[in-house]
């Protein structure tokens, strides 16, 4: 088809405001280069107590390389194959049966966070449980976030402490405090950049940034509203170092290193499947593909880098507060709730 005049303008309009708008330019859009697209889902399983899940409220979520399920309640560890459960408490090792946090280790032992009980690791193939707490070296007992490090070591982020550091090759403990630098001891949430950034989020006092040697905070002051709220969350990294936060009452913002950008949540006007799912975000993570999906207090929602698409009870999920994400390698969504798990079956 023949370029005219009329066309030209419109193609120029549009790239003159796309950058304005700073989005992606008209090339990237157009070459795919920053979109995951994938079909949406259309239908959901769930698993309650009756189906032999621990406990109703599913806090934490972990998905091993062999494609078991490990889901941490507020009543005790559930570990599920696709067909059987077992379920771990106190009574079997466990330190505690209020779980916050899951984390598979670089060596396929399981660490599980508790709240008020430390950190409990449990290697699978022995049935063997190892517990860690604030007078073993772990900065507090209120584990409420866990990830795996650059290096293969783990990291901590505690309620009631700050950060720790440990690699189970070396057996030590390192912890990060206010005492050290880091802007508050109060963390709900950690993830690392692909240039081994660590970012940190605080209940009150915004992001961190540790870069090895140095701290830098972000606050919504100092951002001047960038951040739209100092409590967050949760927290992604995509593979171009772009961070992406979700926060309680700050909704969804992304920082590339210079700008921020802001995506408010659904208010009730318009079709909720089109924007993210409310300014409340408890969860996020990156999918296999590059999507990016959140979940908060209206379901959850996936962002292939224009485009928004959220799920909610309507769509099949169990409860529409989500409290924890986990993504399998094969690219099915769990989803966390109050009222037990649901997992992506098939797509439109």
């Amino acid at each position: 088809m023949k370029s005219t005049p009329r066309m030209t303008l419109v193609v120029m309009l549009i790239g003159l405001f796309l950058c304005m708008s700073g989005c992606a330019s008209m090339d990237e859009l157009l070459s795919g280069e920053n979109r995951s697209v994938a079909a949406p889902i259309s239908t959901w399983t769930s698993y309650t107590t009756a189906d032999g899940l621990a406990e109703r409220h599913v806090s934490a979520i972990a998905v091993a390389d062999d494609g078991v399920v490990w889901l941490g309640t507020w009543g005790g560890l559930s570990r599920f194959d696709g067909k059987n459960w077992i379920t771990y408490t106190t009574a079997d090792g466990l330190a505690n049966n209020k779980i916050s946090s899951l984390a598979i280790g670089p060596f396929g032992a399981l660490w599980v966070g508790t709240d008020g009980g430390g950190v409990s690791r449990f290697e699978e193939e022995t049935q063997t449980w190892t517990i860690y707490q604030k007078a073993d070296g772990l900065a507090g007992n209120r584990v409420w976030e866990i990830v795996l490090g650059p290096e293969n070591e783990l990291w901590f982020g505690c309620l009631d402490g700050g950060i720790s550091r440990y690699h189970p090759r070396e057996g030590h403990w390192i912890t990060y405090t206010g005492k050290d630098g880091m802007p508050s001891g109060a963390v709900w949430s950690l993830a690392f950049a692909p240039d081994g950034t660590l970012w940190v989020g605080t209940n009150g006092r915004g992001l961190a940034k540790f870069d090895g040697a140095e701290w830098a905070a972000y606050t919504q002051e100092s951002t001047q509203g960038g951040l739209r709220s100092d409590h967050v969350y949760a927290l992604a990294v995509t593979r171009d170092n772009t961070l992406w936060v979700g926060a309680w009452n700050g909704g969804i913002s992304s920082f590339d290193g210079k700008s921020w950008t802001y995506y408010p949540g659904f208010r009730g006007a318009g079709d909720y499947r089109t924007s993210p799912n409310s300014n409340n975000i408890y969860a996020a993570a990156l999918a296999p593909d590059g999507g990016l999906w959140f979940g908060g207090i209206n379901g959850i929602s996936r962002f292939d880098g224009r485009d928004w698409r959220t799920y909610h009870t309507n769509d099949g999920l169990i409860e529409k507060h989500a409290y924890s994400l986990a993504i399998a390698s094969d690219g099915k969504i769990w989803v966390g709730t109050e009222n037990g798990v649901s997992r992506s079956v098939t797509v439109e």
